[in-house]
């Protein structure tokens, strides 16, 4: 009997070791290395969803972030369609729902440029190549072509133009920023005089970008910006027209008031058929139109969405009609 009693406190000792050993408790490093699913992009037929997953670490160098896909009806398991060092974000559908566009820093990038994958199979291609950096693509209706914000320096017209003040900075001897207007830092992060411009590119072999805001009154102002968005940096929240020959956008010619008044956020639309004949871009710009909607800086982040841009001004995207052939294959 003693034996048997025994035997079963022993036996009663070991489960609950194993117990033990089984419900250990929550550390750091485990809260830390949870991966983390980022925001979902439904396609615009509804059958697809791309996602980006983060995979931490406590050293940078080691973070994993990729780009993943997987059926909206949870038909098949999700999987990997980018697989690089650098992180995507910004990601979109095209018109079609067989391809997305993303903004990211790949080898040989000196910034983050857009690039555009096939979901059919291949690998993504580079679309813009411009100095300043390109961010927050948007396909147009047609799909032919991208509107992307990118930050420039004042009264550059073009990317030649960028290229040449930033060596001109680079080359100077002192490096002094003087401010004669308000805001001078958003949060830890000293401002510059740069601007976040809205500029065009067509999907065509060798076309050239055009900024469609440079040269006009708009970006003149003072108090001329965008919205603060994730990271300190600026963006512009805008939309295509359904018919592709016009932009609509959210900005504001008053930060510069920011210190003593709520500022507002005013929508405009730009006219983009004369810089797709060839034709000047700033002055399809200098006759924007401004709708009579406006948003306050407490609310920009919710009222002043892309969505929010095409209700107000009763411009709806439409979308070119899609194949019915679902996108597979995994590429990069």
């Amino acid at each position: 009997m003693n034996r048997f009693r025994i035997g079963a406190v022993i036996a009663v000792l070991f489960a609950t070791a194993a117990l033990a050993q089984t419900r250990q408790p929550i550390t750091h490093e485990a809260l830390w290395s949870m991966k983390r699913v980022g925001t979902p992009v439904p396609s615009p037929d509804g059958k697809w969803v791309v996602f980006s997953l983060t995979e931490p670490a406590y050293d940078e160098k080691d973070v994993v972030s990729d780009l993943w896909i997987v059926p909206s009806d949870g038909s098949a398991k999700p999987h990997r369609i980018t697989s690089s060092k650098a992180s995507e974000s910004d990601v979109t559908w095209a018109p079609d729902s067989h391809r997305i566009a993303f903004s990211t820093k790949r080898e040989g990038d000196d910034v983050n440029q857009v690039y555009v994958l096939d979901l059919n199979g291949g690998e993504a291609q580079r679309m813009t190549s411009i100095s300043t950096g390109a961010r927050s693509p948007l396909f147009r209706p047609d799909g032919r072509a991208i509107l992307f914000v990118s930050s420039v320096y004042p009264g550059a017209a073009d990317d030649e133009a960028n290229k040449k003040i930033a060596k001109e900075r680079k080359d100077r001897k002192y490096n002094v920023r003087a401010f004669d207007s308000f805001p001078i830092k958003n949060w830890d992060r000293w401002l510059d005089d740069k601007q976040p411009h809205l500029i065009v590119q067509d999907l065509d072999s060798g076309a050239k970008s055009r900024d469609v805001l440079a040269g006009t009154s708009l970006v003149k102002e003072p108090g001329f910006a965008g919205r603060t968005a994730e990271g300190s940096r600026e963006d512009i929240d805008s939309a295509w027209s359904p018919d592709g020959e016009s932009i609509v956008f959210a900005a504001t010619t008053k930060r510069n008031t920011a210190a003593y008044a709520e500022f507002p956020r005013d929508l405009y639309r730009v006219s983009t058929r004369e810089s797709i004949r060839g034709r000047s871009s700033a002055r399809t710009a200098r006759h924007s139109s401004r709708c009579s909607v406006k948003t306050t800086a407490r609310s920009t982040t919710s009222s002043a969405s892309s969505g929010s841009i095409g209700r107000r001004c009763r411009i709806a995207r439409s979308w070119m009609t899609r194949r019915s052939t679902a996108p597979s294959g995994r590429t990069q």
